[in-house]
């Protein structure tokens, strides 16, 4: 059997996009391969999920991630954080003593680790380009698109290696900055979603937000649209707040907005996206796919956002996504646009025909073929 390492900044889980895509990836490897996991992450993690015999988890000391960022500040802490001799000689071991047939880098936190090996078979998975990411922030945070690009050049340039990103714009983007060709592959729709009844679908004339919150530009867009909608009058309608790690003091005041309930982390919230008029999506920074979109489409529901919460879709799917650049524009559509049940059902069906296609373990099985 085939060996795999698979080096992630992030504990596979399903409590935010990126997790759930590496904890479906496994599933989906695991299946034909053996693979070892390694979380290098800062984040204590309370329990190991599913494979816990293959998971090794490395906490990066706090001190010294700021010490990092305080004398080389001149660098993106995002890349540096995470490395360390110590973590790239314990790496280097591992590679010796098990022989991989393919290292597996999820995330760019991680990716400077690839640099130190010439001769294995590599893939990296940009969640993001992150260059992209920063030119969109405010000075001075902008000021770190130039070291993002260096760092993204740098890791264009290796040879034995694949590029997968999670859409066609990602693998343009890449292309344009780097002249890298990549593959682009879908996120891993889950088995709940699935699973869903078609029967079941319907409108029940509330809104849902739905991230995690412990996410910055989660929080700005739902503190953002909180803090505006208030002028308007949205008593008959009810709104739902699902995800974890929302601020305390964002807690505190959601009482006094009664038709507005945070439901916390829902350990499957698609029933309760399936039933909605649509999920609200006001994202202002970031880049690459907004997986809460994909999993929204998904359930035939449909999403009210801006330009950035759309990026990266499939093409087809345009009268499903409304544009919102304003709170003028929320309200309208909240008081206006809603599905019948049939259009749901339509909406469902082809967007998972389309997108359950492409996904990164059939890549992977062709890269194992070949070699």
């Amino acid at each position: 059997m085939k060996k795999i390492l698979l080096i992630t900044a992030f504990m596979p889980s399903r409590f935010s996009g990126g997790a759930i895509f590496t904890l479906n990836l496994l599933n989906d490897l695991s299946r034909d391969y053996y693979i070892d996991v390694l979380v290098i992450t800062r984040e204590k993690i309370k329990s190991i999920q599913n494979y816990e015999k293959n998971i090794t988890v490395i906490y990066i000391n706090k001190f010294w991630v700021l010490f990092k960022i305080v004398f080389f500040f001149f660098l993106n802490p995002l890349f540096i954080n995470r490395f360390s001799l110590k973590i790239l000689l314990y790496i280097k071991k591992c590679i010796k003593q098990n022989n991989y047939d393919l290292i597996y880098f999820d995330y760019s936190q991680v990716f400077l680790y690839s640099l130190f090996f010439k001769l294995s078979n590599k893939v990296l998975n940009y969640h993001d380009v992150i260059v992209q990411k920063f030119l969109r922030e405010k000075f001075p945070l902008s000021i770190l698109s130039i070291p993002s690009y260096i760092f993204e050049l740098l890791f264009s340039m290796q040879k034995n290696t694949y590029f997968i990103t999670p859409t066609e714009k990602d693998s343009l983007l890449l292309k344009k900055f780097y002249n890298q060709n990549s593959k682009h592959i879908n996120h891993y729709l889950n088995d709940y979603i699935l699973s869903l009844n078609n029967i079941t679908l319907s409108n029940e004339n509330y809104f849902v937000f739905f991230g995690d919150w412990s996410r910055s530009e989660n929080e700005e867009g739902l503190i953002w649209f909180l803090q505006n909608i208030k002028n308007y009058e949205i008593s008959d309608h009810k709104f739902l707040i699902i995800g974890k790690d929302l601020n305390a003091k964002l807690k505190v005041k959601l009482p006094q907005l009664k038709n507005i309930e945070y439901l916390g982390f829902v350990d499957n919230p698609y029933d309760i996206i399936s039933k909605a008029t649509a999920i609200i999506a006001p994202v202002f920074r970031g880049a690459g796919i907004k997986i809460k979109v994909v999993e929204s489409l998904a359930c035939g529901t449909p999403v009210l956002g801006t330009r950035i919460a759309f990026e990266g879709l499939p093409v087809g799917f345009e009268k499903y996504l409304v544009l919102c650049e304003s709170i003028e524009d929320y309200f309208s559509s909240i008081k206006s646009f809603s599905l019948s049940n049939m259009e749901k059902n339509e909406l469902r069906e082809n967007f998972i025909k389309i997108f359950n296609q492409n996904t990164a373990g059939s890549y992977i099985r062709n890269i194992l073929t070949k070699n």
